[in-house]
C-alpha cells in the first residue's frame, strides 16, 4: 500500500506541476479546446479542477487508511494480550 500510495503521489505532483507550469502550451490548448487542459495517456482531459477533486479524494483515502491501520493495531494489541491471558488461565486449569 505505501509503495502505491508513493506512486499514486509522485504521479499527482507531476500532474500539478504540469497544469502548474504549462505557460504557451496552456494558451494553445485553450484555444483548441476551450479549456485549459492537458491530456492524459488515456485519453481523458485533466482540468485543473479535476486534479484538485482527484487530490481531494486521495487525502480522504490516505486518512481512513491511517484511521483503519490505527484501529487495526489497537485490536492487534488487544488480542496479544487475550492470548497471553489465555495461556496463563489454561497453564492454571491445567495444575
Amino acid at each position: 500500500m505505501e509503495r502505491e500510495l508513493t506512486a499514486v503521489r509522485l504521479k499527482y505532483d507531476m500532474l500539478f506541476n504540469q497544469v502548474a507550469t504549462q505557460g504557451a502550451a496552456a494558451t494553445a490548448r485553450a484555444a483548441e479546446m476551450g479549456e485549459e487542459a492537458f491530456r492524459l495517456p488515456n485519453g481523458e482531459l485533466m482540468t485543473a479542477e479535476k486534479f484538485m477533486e482527484r487530490n481531494k479524494m486521495l487525502t480522504e483515502t490516505r486518512g481512513s487508511l491511517e484511521r483503519s491501520e490505527v484501529k487495526n493495531r489497537k485490536i492487534l494489541e488487544e488480542n496479544t494480550q487475550l492470548k497471553k491471558e489465555m495461556g496463563l488461565v489454561v497453564n492454571e486449569t491445567r495444575r
